[in-house]
């Protein structure tokens, strides 16, 4: 298996870092991920070395203001200027493996945003995956705090503030929560503009699922206590029957692909991936 990194700057002029793992040999398609809020792509690497055992390249980057990137922690001007990031990274998938298909992949915050970049844009991709996606939260923040979100949204956008995630609710996994815990590539931060933004966006999406029109795979945790599995499922009912599958995983916190079950998933990803790759 063959690591690679590399830098490219955004629209706006901020340098994203880009990294993948990729065959030493033949490949078979390539698979685009976008990681989820606070965290970064270098999470993903198991998932990348399970892919590239079947022949296939994963290809990411981390999201503005997260890993490696430039940004201040936890703030999008706007959903559209991450839409261009997402353009670009597949840009630079089609530049590295011209001919090859490509499937985007979201986790999370970056569920939610794979999602509304297939809605939105044009994009020749063969499918998309997205795991446990910030379709809507699994608990219902309280009245007043979405109300001062969206009046700091007009007025202080950029107000830096702690996302309040229980890391336990991460998964069953203790390693895995020590690990995140210890990261310094990982941050707790979220701003008045990202998180209405989000809130928006995830209404829209599920509202706009019959216009889906690339086979999509929806995968939950069904103990997930961070994003809702029945926004999730609400979304894939709305998307034509012909191209929607969706997934949940009994016994599973929110992030599956760190699951004791997670060879699992992995299986059933790559067999979903192969299945639409023939067409």
């Amino acid at each position: 298996m063959k690591h690679f990194e590399f830098k490219s700057k955004s629209e706006d002029g901020l340098t994203l870092y880009f990294q993948g793992w990729e065959p030493d040999r033949r490949k078979k398609g390539v698979i685009c991920l976008v990681h989820g809020i606070g965290e970064h792509s270098g999470r993903y690497e198991h998932l990348a070395e399970r892919l590239v055992k079947d022949h296939f390249a994963l290809i990411s980057f981390d999201l503005r203001g997260h890993g490696n990137s430039e940004g201040q922690k936890g703030y999008i001007p706007s959903y559209n200027a991450v839409m261009k990031d997402i353009s670009l990274l597949i840009k630079e998938a089609k530049k590295r493996y011209p001919g090859l298909s490509l499937f985007l992949y979201g986790h999370s915050l970056g569920g939610s945003l794979v999602l509304y970049y297939i809605l939105t844009n044009e994009n020749g991709l063969k499918g998309v995956i997205a795991t446990d996606p910030d379709l809507g939260l699994a608990f219902e923040p309280p009245k007043w705090k979405k109300f001062m979100a969206r009046a700091l949204n007009r007025i202080y956008p950029s107000l830096s503030m702690a996302t309040g995630l229980n890391t336990d609710h991460l998964c069953k996994n203790p390693e895995v929560v020590r690990k995140y815990l210890n990261d310094p590539l990982v941050h707790d931060r979220i701003t008045p503009r990202l998180f209405v933004e989000m809130q928006d966006a995830a209404k829209w999406v599920v509202k706009h699922g019959a216009d889906v029109n690339i086979p999509v795979l929806v995968m939950h945790g069904a103990r997930d206590h961070i994003t809702s599995s029945e926004k999730s499922r609400e979304f894939a009912d709305k998307v034509k029957k012909e191209l929607s599958t969706y997934k949940l995983w009994q016994g599973c916190f929110h992030e599956i692909h760190n699951e004791p079950e997670k060879n699992e998933v992995f299986n059933y990803t790559i067999k979903w991936i192969k299945a639409h790759n023939k067409r």
